[in-house]
């Protein structure tokens, strides 16, 4: 299917092709959390891999347009630590992790801060509906208004050593 193109800005290669160099923050983040029921110590998502988790998301947004950014949440709200039902998942149109599929596997776990990367997924949505170019280091400095993502996605699992 040739409806769908991959444009690059001149001059500019696949992310593929040429990493930026990676500059570890000075202390890391620890998370805790749980995954079907198993304890979990990660270390936290930087910024560059939230923003390029949003930006990605947006992008794909825009080619598939029943893509969401949401998540599986818990009868709280806040995420969902466990596999989903196979109507449910069958239903889902937003981001997953594999936990979500399958029992064997617990990745991203709890270091994924979901809420924020849904919030910047939208907001980096909204701007490219609006014709804007959006980097993953613009998704990361994108705004965000929503005021409840430390008590609904992932960021509470977090801190410093």
């Amino acid at each position: 299917d040739d409806r769908y193109q991959l444009l690059m800005p001149p001059g500019e290669v696949p992310a593929c092709a040429s990493l930026p160099p990676f500059e570890p923050p000075e202390q890391l983040a620890l998370c805790h959390g749980e995954v079907h029921g198993t304890p979990l110590v990660q270390v936290a998502f930087t910024e560059a891999q939230v923003g390029a988790l949003a930006a990605l998301g947006a992008a794909l947004q825009t080619a598939l347009p029943l893509l969401s950014a949401e998540f599986p949440r818990d009868p709280s709200g806040k995420p969902s630590w466990r596999q989903l039902e196979a109507q449910a998942l069958k239903a889902h149109r937003g981001m997953l992790g594999h936990f979500h599929v399958q029992t064997n596997k617990v990745d991203p776990g709890p270091a994924l801060p979901w809420c924020r990367v849904a919030s910047l997924w939208r907001t980096a949505y909204d701007a490219l509906l609006e014709g804007a170019s959006v980097t993953a280091a613009e998704a990361t400095a994108l705004h965000v208004e929503n005021t409840s993502c430390d008590e609904e996605g992932g960021d509470e699992n977090c801190t410093m050593p």
